[in-house]
């Protein structure tokens, strides 16, 4: 599971950059960048990350620059962070909104299908057609 969750949040960041029309100096480090984030950010390990090696165009940039290329990672995360949080905030909306209308029709169907249907009287007696003097008052 944390192999796909990483592969999945590396295509997110890359149709969220490609989506808002983001710009970058190394879009696949960026994306690599932003999986970490996200499998940090969700308890994901993240054992199998490296970043002993930069792309090559970092080394030319100011501080600036590369305050720059951070604050996209970041921007990246959060947008995708805060997409799966409504997500799943309406999933959970769902779910109650669901367990609650199971919940006010659930009993009534339950007592429906557990209960077994009363025998079918078979003797004029039980139906109170004569039969057994002492019964119902006496009457035949």
């Amino acid at each position: 599971a944390p192999t796909i969750f990483r592969g999945l949040a590396q295509e997110l960041a890359r149709a969220h950059m490609d989506k808002g029309g983001i710009a970058c100096e190394s879009p696949d480090f960026t994306a690599y960048s932003v999986s970490y984030m996200l499998c940090k950010r969700n308890g994901v390990s993240v054992e199998g990350f490296s970043f002993d090696r930069l792309p090559e165009s970092y080394a030319m940039m100011d501080a600036k620059a590369l305050r720059a290329e951070v604050g996209v990672m970041r921007d990246v995360a959060g947008s995708i962070t805060a997409d799966m949080n409504r997500l799943f905030a309406a999933q959970e909306k769902a779910q109650s909104v669901v367990a609650r209308s199971t919940s006010l029709v659930s009993p009534q169907a339950g007592k429906l299908t557990r209960s077994a249907a009363p025998p079918t009287p078979t003797e004029p007696a039980s139906l109170g057609f004569g039969g057994d003097p002492n019964r119902n008052g006496g009457a035949r």
